[in-house]
């Protein structure tokens, strides 16, 4: 074996992986949800800009726990997160009340299990969605993408906006900025 080519192990590896990236594709196409209509980034269900969400709207959290951190410190109760390490739950959340948000497992996230969340607002970022796929989540409800590469008051200014939370953002930005001075 060369190191240029993968062994037989690691091919088989692969091969399994794209399977079953391929079959959770096909079965959130399958379960639907929005009106398939949508186009664009982070498109709302009738093509236009996705909604912020209103009171009562279930939203998911689609990404590592500091996003989580952010949604939660904007205001926002989402049903259901991503979590880094399913075994351990939500890390270095110990100041949040993260009781009744369902865990979501980020490395083996069954997309048929979120569809069954009946999500109105999915929150994630721009990296989870190339890896999902826009499309799919798209189809499950309204998708807020945030940026990657962003500073974490961009992120929070970003979100803020996203989130119909302008005022709340700033006022964050500002405790973060006077904590880091």
């Amino acid at each position: 074996m060369t190191p240029d080519r993968p062994g037989p192990g690691r091919r088989r590896r692969r091969a399994w992986a794209g399977a079953a990236v391929a079959v959770l594709l096909a079965a959130a196409a399958g379960c639907g949800g929005g009106d398939g209509g949508s186009s664009g980034e982070g498109a709302g269900g009738d093509g236009g800009p996705p909604e912020p969400p209103a009171d009562g709207d279930r939203v998911v959290v689609l990404a590592e726990e500091f996003v989580l951190a952010d949604v939660l410190d904007l205001g926002i109760d989402p049903v259901a997160s991503t979590v880094s390490v399913e075994e351990v739950g939500f890390q270095g959340m110990d100041g949040y009340d993260t009781e009744g948000i369902e865990v979501l497992p980020m490395t083996t996230l069954s997309l048929e299990h979120l569809a069954s969340l009946r999500p109105d607002v999915i929150v994630t970022l721009q990296f989870w969605a190339d890896q999902v796929g826009e499309e799919a989540l798209e189809g499950m409800a309204d998708l807020l993408i945030v940026p990657d590469g962003l500073t974490a008051s961009e992120r929070l200014t970003e979100l803020g906006e996203m989130l119909d939370r302008p005022d709340e953002a700033a006022a964050l930005v500002a405790e973060l900025d006077e904590a880091t001075e």
